[in-house]
């Protein structure tokens, strides 16, 4: 993470470095980025660069990092009208929101697809880790809400399901990346997805 003398820049120099580090990390893989093309992007000197962060993964974490709380701060503004919704439409309007986000930030979503590209599963859960954690908590409070109006076992693991919930949306991500035609429709994952979840722990009359 960014040591304090980045935090204290100027709002407008810290997001130029962010912006020339996206362009950086979408036109080349992480191993074949290059800390001289951004600080000659963005005009500062080397020693400023170290200034700020650790080192190239250092900086790469972050722009992830930031990279997830817009997608957080988008996901939860997209969905203040899901209210009256039960947590499994919820969690169809979420992947919807995530689909249109990727639309809307191209570069973003770029980044993550190579991660998940990535052959280095060590580097993958390194890099990735702040996110999954975001994650995980986000899916934690919208699982208790839909226990408290039952229409979420009761009895489930909830850290554990949102774990499994995080980790379902990876590998789809991953097996849509990888493994599907360019013409099968990314909702018909997420669909499939979706019946698998509610399937597994939405409250039945047998629970009873």
């Amino acid at each position: 993470m960014p040591k304090s003398t980045f935090l204290n820049l100027a709002e407008e120099k810290k997001q130029r470095i962010i912006e020339a580090a996206i362009k950086e990390f979408v036109a080349y893989t992480f191993r074949d980025a290059s800390i001289n093309r951004i600080i000659a992007d963005v005009g500062i000197a080397k020693g400023s660069f170290y200034q700020y962060f650790e080192n190239k993964k250092d900086l790469y974490k972050y722009v992830l990092a930031v990279s997830a709380t817009l997608k957080l701060k988008y996901l939860t503004s997209q969905m203040i009208e899901a209210k009256h919704q039960d947590f499994f439409q919820i969690l169809r309007g979420l992947y919807l929101v995530g689909v249109n986000f990727a639309k809307e930030h191209p570069d973003l979503s770029k980044m993550g697809n190579d991660i998940l590209n990535d052959g280095d599963s060590k580097f993958k859960a390194e890099v990735l880790g702040e996110s999954i954690d975001m994650s995980n908590v986000f899916i934690e409070n919208l699982l208790k809400k839909g226990i408290e109006e039952g229409d979420v076992n009761p009895n489930i693991d909830v850290r554990l399901i949102a774990h499994l919930i995080t980790t379902f949306s990876i590998s789809l991500n991953e097996y849509y990346l990888t493994q599907c035609k360019e013409d099968l429709d990314v909702m018909t994952l997420i669909e499939a997805l979706l019946a698998f979840i509610e399937n597994g722990i939405r409250i039945k009359r047998s629970d009873f």
